[in-house]
């Protein structure tokens, strides 16, 4: 073989052999390259998942908290009384025997009230002032397998909420009311107006106003705390009456 033949078939193997590297660096740099991209698009629907996630507790927070509202507006316009049959003087519903004052009805009106924001299931308690509402529990999962990368993330979403009803300045402690008007009025029967005495009375956490017609002291008592209710910023109004 002369030297020109030689020179040729080393010239050929050299360019196959910078071929095959030049190849292997490409494949090994657009793989890397896919990894990356892989890794940024899991990370991404990971934020994008959580984001979601984040508003949706923020929905449900808020749901809660009108929904609780709703149901104090609702309770006090009844004038915190259960039992439909119970006698009214005008708009003022008669505490009396048979007819007191109770927060019995909160879970009822709440659940009522809350399925207007969200159809997802939940548990609610009441202790010690505080609403707890539990939700039912929600996996989103995203997940990829490529030749370059294989990730599989799972997020439970478990959104349950306690409620401070003081901090909100929803007051349910009507037994408490009921217990100090009867106290007031027995203090004041032994006054010669029993009347004017009442106008004594005071409520906490509301701005009251008593006064007294054909045989009934009247009391409306108007929370201290604005409330958005009925598409609207206004207080909540308990109007009652005791015989004198």
């Amino acid at each position: 073989m002369n030297k020109k033949a030689q020179t040729s078939i080393f010239e050929g193997t050299l360019v196959l052999f910078l071929l095959v590297i030049c190849g292997y660096a490409l494949f090994s740099f657009i793989g890397l390259d896919k990894r990356a991209e892989s890794s940024i698009i899991a990370s991404t629907k990971a934020v994008d998942m959580y984001s979601e996630k984040t508003k949706e507790a923020f929905y449900l927070e808020e749901s809660v908290k009108l929904a609780a509202r709703e149901a104090f507006y609702e309770i006090a316009r009844k004038g915190a009384v259960e039992n439909a049959e119970c006698k009214q003087y005008k708009e003022y519903f008669i505490w009396e025997s048979g007819c007191m004052p109770s927060n019995s009805q909160f879970a009822s009106l709440f659940k009522n009230a809350i399925e207007n924001y969200t159809e997802r299931k939940f548990e609610s308690t009441f202790e010690n002032d505080n609403l707890i509402v539990n939700f039912e529990d929600s996996t989103m999962n995203i997940s990829e397998k490529n030749n370059f990368m294989f990730y599989n993330i799972n997020y439970t979403f478990n959104p349950l909420f306690v409620l401070d009803l003081k901090d909100e300045g929803i007051d349910l402690d009507f037994e408490n009311i009921y217990s100090s008007v009867m106290e007031k009025l027995g203090e004041c029967r032994q006054m010669k107006n029993t009347e004017t005495c009442m106008n004594e009375f005071k409520a906490d956490g509301w701005e009251t106003s008593v006064s007294s017609e054909s045989g009934y002291i009247l009391f409306d008592l108007n929370s201290e705390k604005l409330f958005f209710v009925n598409g609207k910023l206004q207080q909540i109004t308990l109007k009652f009456a005791l015989s004198v």
